[in-house]
């Protein structure tokens, strides 16, 4: 039999009527229990074939109108009272909106539950309203979020994550901080389903902040204390204990495993273009997409980790400490099940060359490239002192004395450097080097090949040095 569910109140305080209703007013501890077998009632699955698998996520376009009621689906709720209630629109953009839905469902990917944010055309669902203000649903300032909470599942019920609210830590507002308003909405459609407050900060059902602000919380299997401040006994009686809690069991148990998702996300560059000439310090913008959502994109430049996004639009900026030649970018987007899709492209720093073909008379031909020559101040072959004198930002110094403006080379490649220079071995790459071609200045050995090696200063021992600005 479907139970009666009905609320009152009164002086900013929740009192729920009715077999096994509690209710929680999110960042505000405190619960009045009206069920009449008291606190401590036990936890009750609900049968299968009346449990709704989706969470419809409502941002409240152009306003909610609700009435008194229990039924969800026909917009009534039992958290307003007695009157009807307007409750206003979601205030942030159609990005943020996204950032938060696609949140609530890696929370739940787990989970046998299903995320929309179109209303169902029929049958039961659970509704989260993810809008307006406390005071438009009869809740006092400084509230998060609310919903009603029994020892067991609430069929069709609503629950409030009130995203317009502004928070005291900034001057923003609750949707435009990502993390928390995930852990609001997953916080609250969880109390529907008889979970309590957890006293675990990496759990979604906690009050507590999470040790990590970047991290997002996820419902965590294993058994932990509930509370808000600190740990007390659970409202419920769990696993036939009021000790402990274990909020990911219990929704297992609800709602059963997800199916697995197989599907890789796409991903591509918005910016740069390939083959684009670029600048120290450009901004890369990725494009990526999923059946189910995006976990995030990594970014890397010639097979180095440059950055991580978790939030569309997946946006970056590398470092200003890049070379001239040719390079190459790397996208890895993830989605809630860690399926990966990549796409690659590569990008120009400097003129593209051929050896002499440099319109500039003040450039060489390196690697491809047109870069500042030994006629300009901190060119390629300009004494130097410190890595600030060079253009490359790498100043050599071979140990005796001889400290020129040099940039990496290929030491396989042949013709790597300008006339005049030579690609010269310098630990595990090279360098282009002065007279080395030649086997001038520089310490030199050519060999009977015309290779010219140098090792890298170590010990006090008399060879290279080359050193490299920090980025």
């Amino acid at each position: 039999m479907k139970p009666n569910w009905a609320v009152a109140i009164s002086a900013g305080i929740l009192a729920f009527s009715g077999m096994m209703t509690l209710a929680s007013a999110e960042r505000r501890a405190g619960f009045v229990f009206s069920d009449p077998r008291g606190i401590g009632a036990e936890f009750q699955l609900p049968n299968p074939a009346t449990v709704s698998h989706t969470i419809f996520m409502n941002r409240c376009a152009g306003g909610c109108t609700l009435t008194p009621g229990s039924d969800g689906t026909q917009n009534q709720s039992d958290i307003i009272g007695n009157s009807t209630r307007h409750i206003s629109q979601f205030g942030g953009t159609d990005a943020q909106w996204n950032a938060i839905v696609s949140c609530v469902k890696q929370t739940y990917a787990p989970f046998n539950v299903t995320i929309v944010d179109q209303r169902p055309a029929s049958g039961d669902y659970h509704t989260a309203i993810v809008a307006g203000l406390p005071s438009e649903a009869g809740q006092p300032s400084g509230v998060l979020g609310v919903s009603p909470f029994s020892c067991g599942y609430l069929p069709n019920a609503i629950s409030f994550s009130f995203a317009n609210s502004p928070l005291p830590s900034s001057a923003g507002h609750e949707y435009a901080d990502l993390a928390d308003a995930c852990w609001t909405v997953s916080q609250e459609t969880a109390h529907s389903w008889g979970l309590d407050h957890k006293h675990d900060p990496k759990d979604p059902m906690t009050y507590l902040p999470s040790p990590d602000p970047t991290t997002l919380k996820v419902f965590q299997n294993q058994a932990g204390s509930c509370g808000e401040g600190s740990p007390r006994a659970c409202n419920c009686t769990y696993n036939n204990s009021t000790a402990s809690m274990n909020s990911y069991a219990l929704i297992m148990a609800t709602f059963g495993p997800g199916t697995p998702d197989s599907t890789p996300p796409t991903v591509s560059f918005q910016l740069p273009a390939a083959s684009a000439s670029i600048l120290p310090g450009f901004s890369v913008i990725a494009n990526a997409t999923d059946n189910v959502g995006i976990s995030k994109v990594e970014l890397r430049v010639d097979g180095n980790l440059a950055g991580t996004s978790t939030v569309a639009p997946f946006q970056f900026t590398t470092s200003t400490a890049i070379t001239q030649g040719m390079h190459t970018l790397e996208l890895t987007a993830y989605d809630l099940s860690d399926n990966t899709g990549k796409a690659t492209e590569t990008v120009q720093y400097g003129q593209s060359c051929t050896n002499g073909g440099c319109t500039d008379a003040s450039q060489v031909c390196v690697a491809g490239t047109c870069q500042a020559g030994p006629n300009t101040t901190g060119g390629l072959g300009s004494t130097c002192t410190n890595n600030s004198d060079c253009v490359s930002n790498s100043c050599g110094d071979d140990g005796t004395g001889n400290k020129y403006c040099v940039t990496s080379c290929d030491p396989a490649t042949a013709g790597a450097c300008p006339s005049g220079f030579g690609c010269i071995s310098a630990g595990t790459s090279g360098v282009c080097w002065p007279g080395a071609d030649s086997g001038g200045a520089g310490g030199c050995s050519t060999g009977g090949n015309g290779s010219s090696t140098l090792m890298l200063v170590g010990l006090g021992l008399g060879a290279m040095l080359l050193t490299r600005k920090r980025g």
